[in-house]
């Protein structure tokens, strides 16, 4: 920033003046991107939804096995694009409106959608359809923002109850669910996703990480992270992984921090516009980005 400020006030008169200030300018960007650790990089397209036509509204990303799945709130369709053939299938949700959410267990033998009215669907992977299941929540009336499937339980996240539920497996979907934030001072309201390792790592709409551990709140702080988060839109982590995946749509930045919130390294693309959505397959050691009705993948 000091060095910024005396860059303003360099004389730049003549035209050697103007090109000495603009190689400070430049280096002075690559100093910044490198203390940030910041990589720009030229992400492989593995799909271009869009050129299916102007409905599109594909928002968010899921992976079940080598399949990828997208699809949006305002879109009546899935995408199931083929890793292997990068060949794209389309679905149809028929009654099942408004796909809001998903997730993918580690078993891989599903993946679990929120639907509109906080109905639970699940994805038959020899059928590619959705199948409604039964749920119930301790609180009437519950808004999600994100559900995550852990150790064979579902979680919800209810930031309008300030709770996140957790759900056992029943026959024919999933029970009422349990309270698991125990902690008096929790507020979640703000809470727009979250992601699991054991503990839970809340992600807020202003930027802020939350970390639960069995039911009550912990320290956490992010450090090393420039600019810091101020809208990020998406979360991940899971058992064994030892880092947190978060995207910003805002800032076109895919943020990879430790678990103890240092960060690792940050990455941006020209490519990208606004990223929505993200899967990360940490054995290929690669990330699924959604930009724009459009997936790219980034090495990790």
């Amino acid at each position: 920033k000091d060095a910024r400020t005396l860059l303003t006030s360099l004389p730049q008169d003549s035209q050697k003046e103007k090109t000495t200030a603009a190689a400070l300018d430049a280096d002075m960007h690559d100093i910044e991107r490198r203390a940030q650790k910041m990589e720009i990089v030229t992400p492989e397209l593995v799909a271009d939804l869009s050129a299916r036509g102007d409905a599109v509204r594909a928002a968010k990303l899921v992976r079940i096995d080598r399949t990828l799945l997208a699809y949006g709130p305002d879109d009546p369709l899935l995408y199931r694009i083929d890793l292997d053939t990068k060949g794209v299938e389309t679905a149809n949700h028929g009654s099942i409106r408004r796909v809001t959410a998903a997730a993918t267990p580690k078993e891989h033998d599903t993946v679990v959608f929120v639907s509109e009215g906080m109905n639970i669907v699940e994805y038959d992977k020899k059928s590619g359809v959705l199948i409604g299941k039964s749920i119930t929540y301790p609180q009437p009336g519950p808004a999600l923002a994100d559900i995550m499937v852990y150790n064979q339980r579902l979680y919800t996240l209810d930031p309008g109850a300030n709770q996140i539920y957790r759900h056992a497996k029943t026959q024919t979907g999933y029970d009422k669910g349990v309270e698991w934030i125990k902690d008096a001072e929790r507020d979640v309201h703000d809470a727009i996703a979250f992601a699991i390792d054991g503990d839970i790592f809340l992600l807020e709409k202003d930027g802020e990480i939350q970390k639960y551990s069995a039911g009550k709140k912990v320290p956490f702080a992010v450090s090393g992270l420039a600019p810091p988060l101020s809208a990020p839109t998406a979360i991940w982590t899971y058992n064994g992984v030892d880092r947190l995946y978060i995207l910003e749509a805002a800032t076109k930045r895919f943020i990879i921090l430790t678990t103890d919130g240092k960060l690792v390294r940050q990455m941006t693309s020209d490519a990208w516009q606004g990223p929505t959505g993200m899967s990360i397959d940490t054995d290929a050691s690669v990330a699924y980005i959604l930009d724009s009705n459009k997936v790219y993948r980034v090495a990790l």
